[in-house]
């Protein structure tokens, strides 16, 4: 079975504090057809680049501290790699996938760096103006579902 990892910059300010518990992952529970934000966290892991929503410089979207990400990006890795198992790492927004690639990235593509399958996806927050469109959201979802069904993790629904 491959593991598969959803990545963003910090909490939610609305959140709990823990990673994807605000609207982001609500929209990634619905989009995989999950019941809830529990139901997400115990079936996939959820990372974030930092622990603390003000680690992010109190900035709107995408508006952190690379050089900060790039270092928590590059220990992540290292991490993951250690494990010698096949990972599926889905970032979540241009910034992070830049953290980790040194590029900007094209939403959909992805790359392979040793055991780590990077890609790069849409930021799920309702503050993005992508979401409105219902192609872009059957789109999202198709996509995350075929990873779904790669990595081997099966949920019951």
């Amino acid at each position: 079975m491959t593991r598969l990892l959803f990545v963003g910059q910090a909490p939610s300010r609305i959140g709990d504090g823990r990673p994807f518990s605000g609207p982001s992952g609500r929209r990634l529970a619905a989009l995989l057809r999950l019941r809830d934000y529990e139901h997400l966290a115990s079936s996939v892991t959820l990372v974030n680049i930092f622990d603390h929503p003000a680690d992010r410089q109190e900035a709107r979207g995408d508006g952190f501290d690379e050089f900060q990400a790039k270092v928590k990006a590059r220990m992540l890795t290292e991490q993951w790699v250690s494990l010698k198992e096949e990972i599926i790492v889905v970032c979540c927004g241009h910034a992070v996938y830049r953290a980790f690639t040194d590029s900007r990235g094209t939403f959909y593509k992805g790359r392979r760096d040793q055991n780590l399958e990077l890609w790069c996806f849409p930021h799920p927050s309702g503050a993005s103006a992508y979401w409105n469109r219902r192609d872009n959201v059957l789109y999202a979802a198709n996509f995350l579902r075929r990873l779904l069904n790669r990595s081997g993790i099966v949920i019951a629904r």
